[in-house]
C-alpha cells in the first residue's frame, strides 16, 4: 500500500528531519531501529545530532523506513 505524499515542512538539519519524521509516524527510536535494522544508540546518535555522515546503506535503510 502507497503511503500518501502530503506535503510538510520538513527541519533544515538531518536530525531535526529524522526525529520529526520518525514521530510523525509514531514510532520510538526502538521502533525505528527494528524497522530499519539500524542499531537504536545510532539512531539516537543521528537525532542527537552526534552522527552527520550516513554511510549509503544507512540512508537507504532510513529511507526506507521513513
Amino acid at each position: 500500500m502507497a503511503r500518501s505524499r502530503t506535503p510538510v515542512n520538513l527541519p533544515d538539519t538531518l536530525a531535526q528531519r529524522v526525529q520529526t519524521l520518525r514521530e510523525m509516524l509514531g514510532l520510538s527510536t526502538y521502533a525505528l531501529s527494528r524497522k530499519t535494522l539500524i542499531d537504536e544508540e545510532a539512531i539516537q546518535d543521528i537525532e542527537q545530532g552526534l552522527t552527520l555522515f550516513l554511510s549509503a546503506h544507512t540512508r537507504n535503510q532510513l529511507a526506507k523506513g521513513l
